[in-house]
């Protein structure tokens, strides 16, 4: 499956007696027909304070003109906005870090309805950049 859901963690919680955090990874509810499963509605799988550090990234991309399709950002803004360093794998491992899904900061972008479509890693943080598109 392409969704990944965390409701393992409720069940545990629940299991625990941890009211509080058994809600916030509750699974899509289902339906059973004929031996298979279905979602019968899915719940947004992440809120915008689970993005941890990268939620300044989101809350950048989304409040975007909605007309702008493309923008690049450098390292240095990156981290600006972050008001943190990106981790080196960032820049070592780059067509990793930057892969669309799979991670926290994949998330902030693609839940504020962007895919990364280009980087270059530069000998400094200003001529290193990310650029990202809006899904259509």
């Amino acid at each position: 499956t392409t969704t990944k859901t965390n409701w393992h963690y409720g069940l545990v919680a629940a299991l625990l007696g941890d009211t509080q955090s058994k809600d916030q990874f509750a699974a899509p509810s289902t339906l059973v027909q004929n031996g298979n499963q279905r979602a019968e509605d899915k719940q947004p799988r992440r809120q915008r304070n689970d993005l941890g550090k990268y939620a300044p990234i989101f809350d950048f991309l989304k409040n975007l003109s909605h007309g702008q399709q493309f923008v690049t950002l450098s390292y240095e803004k990156i981290e600006f906005m972050l008001a943190a360093k990106l981790p080196e794998s960032s820049r070592t491992r780059a067509p990793m870090w930057w892969a669309n899904g799979g991670h926290t900061q994949a998330h902030a972008w693609m839940k504020a309805g962007f895919r990364k479509v280009a980087h270059h890693i530069g000998a400094s943080n200003d001529e290193s950049w990310v650029r990202f598109e809006r899904e259509k």
